[in-house]
């Protein structure tokens, strides 16, 4: 009688052990799926900036503001970067970028947030202007648990300045990308910077 119940209590002390061990491993490959959406969210946000078509987008604008000479009306962010704050999502990016695979077109791409997600819409690629906007049927999300992003653009010798912004007498430097992530562990917040040369 008393090996069968030191027996129960072993079996009791086993299967709670397995059971905590169980749990801590189904955290630890959901905190290892959440790392790498987040990394691949980030990845592909900031190929999409290093795919941007500056140059063609400069002559487009240059065509329309030969007649201004003025330095201090430039955009803080190049041409093909535009980022607008709406009323129904927090903000949005949209970024002309060129097409992989396809020299000679471009395409647009949107990026926002809606509730607690991270959504990303590319249009089909095009070689004539102006470029399609991406279709409602294009949209992907691409991360969820997003608690607050944020984009900044590095204004030389000013420092970090929430976009949008105003026009100024130096471009942009660079951009931030702040991602504050809802974790089982509490928030935590992700930032991302990239060079605009």
């Amino acid at each position: 009688m008393v090996a069968i119940l030191i027996m129960a209590i072993i079996s009791v002390i086993s299967w709670r052990g397995l059971d905590s061990i169980t749990q801590a491993s189904e955290r630890i490959d959901d905190g290892a799926q959440a790392s790498a959406a987040l990394l691949n969210a980030i990845r592909q946000f900031e190929r999409d900036v290093a795919w941007r078509a500056d140059g063609e987008m400069a002559v487009s604008t240059q065509a329309t503001n030969a007649g201004n000479t003025s330095l201090r009306n430039v955009p803080l962010l190049p041409a093909s970067l535009h980022i607008e704050r709406l009323a129904r999502v927090p903000w949005r990016v949209e970024i002309v970028r060129g097409v992989a695979g396809s020299p000679g077109q471009w395409q647009r791409v949107q990026w926002w947030q809606e509730g607690e997600t991270l959504f990303r819409s590319a249009a089909a690629g095009s070689d004539l202007f102006p470029l399609p906007f991406p279709r409602e049927q294009d949209r992907v999300a691409v991360l969820e648990g997003v608690g607050r992003i944020d984009v900044r653009a590095w204004r030389p010798g000013q420092g970090w300045e929430n976009l949008p912004a105003q026009h100024g007498r130096l471009q942009a430097g660079g951009l931030e990308l702040q991602l504050a992530m809802r974790t089982f562990q509490g928030d935590a917040t992700y930032r991302r910077v990239m060079l605009l040369e």
